[in-house]
């Protein structure tokens, strides 16, 4: 299985198993995965909606927090060294800390580009950054930094 193939199959089971009305859910639907490498990068992109926006028309803070969390887990679970979907979720892991800078509103409208790539990872630990970048223009948007604990570590 490629590293498309299996990042394809972990977004397709994460939007099966998340809730509909979630922003998870809207995002695991409109998120399009463009390229993804065994060595832990990932791009995607995205168009924001008015449902992503706060009232001002601006990307809401908490969707791009989101956005960075599901782009920079799939970046850390193409680095595993399994194909089955259970070891590649134990994998990926869970959130120990997100860290997200704001830069630029993000207006209603814009495409956006989404880089992460895992800078570490361990037995028990892995590390991700992530970048938020306007198509048209190509400013940086946003980034964060992703700290995640391995599920075979917790238990």
């Amino acid at each position: 299985m490629t590293p498309k193939e299996q990042a394809t199959q972990l977004l397709r089971l994460l939007a099966d198993n998340t809730d509909k009305g979630a922003w998870d859910a809207m995002l695991l639907d409109r998120l399009d995965l463009i390229d993804v490498s065994a060595d832990g990068w990932v791009d995607f992109e995205l168009t924001v909606t008015t449902e992503m926006c706060n009232p001002s028309g601006m990307m809401h803070g908490g969707c791009i927090a989101t956005v960075f969390d599901l782009c920079s887990s799939v970046a850390i679970a193409a680095t595993s060294p399994s194909h089955d979907y259970m070891d590649i979720v134990m994998w990926a892991g869970v959130s120990r800390a997100l860290n997200v800078m704001f830069l630029r509103p993000v207006p209603s409208g814009e495409t956006v580009q989404v880089r992460c790539d895992t800078v570490s990872g361990s037995k028990t630990m892995a590390l991700s950054t992530a970048r938020l970048l306007s198509k048209a223009s190509g400013k940086l948007l946003a980034t964060a930094t992703h700290d995640k604990v391995r599920l075979k570590a917790l238990l």
